[in-house]
């Protein structure tokens, strides 16, 4: 039996979320009647407008400034070997957003292993620095010129592009948060394309953990891709002492 909470069904819409509810008791779920029709973006169990709910996510947590822990990797199908691999830790405070990354990562730097991003509230400027052999080198550019935003970091891009649909609630620290996900095989050149992604979202569209894995063709390899969000209402971003002088 699937069990709703009672914030669920007052949100629902009375009888008719309780017939939903009743319905539960034999394997049934009347999606069109989820608890979540009120998460922006979000209509008849589905994430029918992309736009709207990486815009509400990223609104959230600007709202309520937290912390981006990312995990990313992509492996050699054959060898298993790591091609890509990487730790990003996103803070976020309003308008200001502080991103290290620790890693091998996408853009082919062999040789550098820590880069760091600031965007403060001139949203035209994004300070950047990376760290090769111990050395640091810092620069600033306009963020339409280099393809650097902060949507990359923040998660937005990525909700802007991923289906998702609603599978059921849970309960996270005392916080009732829906599950929304999709999973999908496809053939791709006469080889099976796994995909699966996953989402712990709130009621403001703010998603607080979101995983994502692709087992392609050779080309493609295995990508794995997750964040969890810390310290909510409790993070703080600080303009970095090695922005002042940059550019100078």
């Amino acid at each position: 039996m699937t069990q709703r909470s009672r914030r669920s069904i007052l949100r629902a819409g009375g009888g008719l979320a309780l017939a939903a509810s009743l319905a539960g008791c034999t394997g049934r779920f009347d999606v069109s009647a989820s608890a979540e029709a009120g998460i922006p973006g979000v209509e008849d169990g589905e994430v029918t407008d992309k736009h709207a709910f990486a815009t509400a996510h990223s609104d959230s947590l600007s709202a309520r400034s937290g912390t981006v822990e990312w995990t990313r990797a992509s492996l050699d199908r054959e060898t298993g070997d790591a091609k890509t691999h990487s730790v990003w830790t996103v803070r976020v405070e309003g308008d200001r957003v502080h991103a290290t990354i620790d890693g091998r990562t996408l853009w082919g730097w062999s040789d550098v292993d820590r880069v760091e991003f600031y965007f403060g509230e001139d949203s035209t400027t994004v300070f950047w620095r990376k760290r090769v052999d111990g050395e640091w080198e810092a620069m600033m550019a306009e963020p339409q010129e280099t393809g650097i935003s902060k949507s990359g970091y923040t998660g937005r891009s990525r909700l802007e592009v991923v289906d998702l649909h609603e599978i059921g609630t849970e309960t996270v620290g005392g916080e009732e948060l829906t599950r929304f996900g999709k999973t999908s095989q496809a053939p791709d050149d006469e080889k099976s394309v796994w995909y699966s992604i996953q989402a712990l979202v709130d009621d403001d569209a703010l998603v607080h953990s979101f995983q994502e894995t692709l087992d392609g063709t050779e080309r493609n390899g295995r990508r794995f891709t997750e964040w969890h969000l810390a310290d909510l209402d409790e993070t703080t971003v600080e303009r970095p002492d090695w922005v002042d002088g940059v550019g100078e």
